[in-house]
């Protein structure tokens, strides 16, 4: 392998040449299917090979780094930041939970097993990967009122080939947080959930427990959670709740919305952006940009509450 990495590969020296490294710029803006990558994904692999070429310099195979010139091609463009949320995605408070209500009628073992993980999405405002790590340490949920779920790790699943251990799954710090102090821990988040989440959990610890680690979503063999089950489940979800028409459409059309729907209730319910920022794990600069759209649906309801005195 090393052997055709030698014989394909360019000299250092040559990767300042514009040709070169717009060539290399723009792989890092492309997933491994060629499909266009997300603004964060690019950003990180754009940061590891500025730090390639820095070390590059270091050794005396560059004069400079070349990518802190302003000369590459100026047909390229970076990924564009994640888009707006779609208010048709989202639909509307009620339509969210009698959507939710339908995961436990999906078969006898695999729809009741989602239930509260679906219930996280939205109530918690919660990454399918940051549910995946949820432990049991990590729930207050009292026999009544509003409860809380704390975290501070995440289990994306990016595939056998793509970990260090050869499992699909591997924990992470919480999404757009850097490493705290002490044990190089990521720092926790703390968000209050209703009493219909606290019910789904309380429901689910019930009957599922929680595995050896404490994780409480595991699957029936005892393995974390895959993408490809809870898409499943919740396509089988949809065709449950909606009409053929809605089916098609693009209302909660990935379980990801929930979140979105999540965040978008509490927006619209008055909270500061600050702090439902705080709470979803976002800066107060995305959570404007990606909700944008939804926010600007609201007229009426800020009319009404400034009344006649605006």
């Amino acid at each position: 392998m090393f052997a055709w990495l030698e014989k394909a590969s360019i000299p250092v020296s040559e990767v300042a040449d514009t040709r070169h490294l717009g060539a290399a710029v723009r792989a890092c803006g492309r997933l491994l299917d060629g499909g266009e990558a997300a603004a964060d994904y690019f950003s990180r692999r754009r940061r590891g090979f500025s730090a390639v070429l820095g070390h590059a310099v270091l050794l005396k195979r560059l004069s400079e780094n070349p990518l802190g010139k302003r000369d590459l091609p100026t047909d390229w463009r970076p990924p564009k930041a994640e888009e707006e949320v779609d208010p048709r995605s989202i639909g509307n408070p009620i339509r969210v939970r009698q959507t939710l209500a339908m995961v436990s009628y999906v078969g006898r073992r695999q729809g009741p097993r989602f239930a509260a993980w679906f219930g996280c999405m939205y109530y918690g405002m919660m990454r399918p990967q940051e549910v995946a790590n949820l432990r049991r340490s990590g729930c207050e949920l009292p026999a009544e009122g509003w409860g809380k779920l704390t975290f501070s790790e995440s289990s994306p699943a990016p595939g056998k080939k793509w970990t260090d251990s050869g499992a699909s799954h591997e924990e992470r710090g919480l999404k757009g947080r850097k490493k705290g102090k002490g044990r190089g821990k990521s720092p926790s988040r703390t968000v209050p959930i209703p009493p219909a989440l606290v019910a789904l959990l309380r429901e689910h610890i019930e009957r599922y427990g929680a595995g050896p680690d404490g994780r409480l979503f595991r699957s029936e063999r005892d393995n974390p959670i895959q993408p490809s089950t809870y898409w499943r489940v919740w396509d089988r979800t949809r065709q449950l709740a909606m009409t053929p028409e809605e089916y098609e459409g693009l209302l909660l059309k990935r379980p990801y919305d929930l979140r979105h729907a999540g965040i978008t209730y509490r927006l619209n319910s008055g909270v500061p952006a600050t702090q439902v920022a705080k709470w979803a794990g976002n800066s107060v600069e995305v959570l404007q940009r990606v909700y944008a759209q939804v926010w600007t649906q609201m007229d009426e309801v800020w009319i009404d509450r400034m009344g006649d005195h605006g």
